[in-house]
């Protein structure tokens, strides 16, 4: 909810042309993007609406006592269902959606500008293991949950094919859309769901830092005025 009033404030006091958002995200899929690897989705989902079923229930997508631990079996909280949003745009009727996908031809420009960036491997002494790479095609989730549990973020992945989660790209992307502006989001992998984290480790720190890159990079391409202020 912060995420979208502040880039709804944003737009109302200045003359933005687009948004571009980048950050940090966990990876759900290691197999295609590692820390340190920067995404750029082509689609993001909220996937933290959920519609919450009746007892005894196993209809829902995601049935929680498949996640009892130790132990698969019966889970009070049974299942839910992923709800659509409301997207709402001036001049037209309001929509159900789920994904809200990046803008085609800032999309298409990004593979062309990025594709041949080089991104940083090492910080203070220490490097990661592979070269980071930039990594299209993929979609992404946001939630207000942090996701942590390796179970559940290969659900999401497993699910709804995506490679990467975070906390905000859905909420931007929605005002963004809602708004009718351009979008584009841009995320480093800083860790992989389930896996032990650092925090402060060289991986977080490239993670933002390659994003920044990415981003900083995409917006010398745009050939359109960057003065926001009138």
């Amino acid at each position: 909810v912060n995420a979208a009033i502040a880039v709804q404030i944003l737009l109302n006091r200045f003359r933005i042309q687009g948004i571009i958002h980048f950050g940090s995200a966990g990876s759900l899929d290691k197999e295609s993007i590692v820390p340190g690897d920067v995404s750029v989705p082509l689609a993001v989902a909220f996937t933290g609406a959920w519609n919450w079923k009746k007892f005894g229930s196993d209809k829902g997508a995601l049935n929680f006592g498949e996640f009892n631990y130790p132990v698969n079996g019966e889970n009070l909280l049974a299942s839910v269902d992923y709800d659509k949003v409301k997207l709402f745009s001036k001049g037209h009727s309001p929509q159900d959606v789920f994904w809200f996908p990046s803008t085609t031809s800032w999309y298409s420009a990004a593979t062309q500008v990025l594709q041949d960036l080089e991104l940083r491997q090492c910080y203070d002494r220490a490097c990661l293991p592979s070269k980071p790479k930039i990594v299209f095609g993929t979609n992404g989730s946001s939630s207000d949950s942090y996701i942590k549990n390796k179970a559940y973020g290969d659900f999401l992945h497993k699910v709804f094919n995506v490679s990467t989660a975070d906390q905000e790209s859905a909420a931007v992307a929605w005002t963004s859309l809602s708004n009718e502006k351009p979008f584009i989001v841009i995320r480093g992998a800083s860790n992989v769901a389930g896996e032990a984290n650092p925090g402060l480790s060289p991986a977080s720190y490239l993670a933002s830092y390659n994003a920044f890159l990415a981003a900083a990079k995409f917006i010398e391409s745009i050939p359109t005025p960057r003065l926001a202020c009138e």
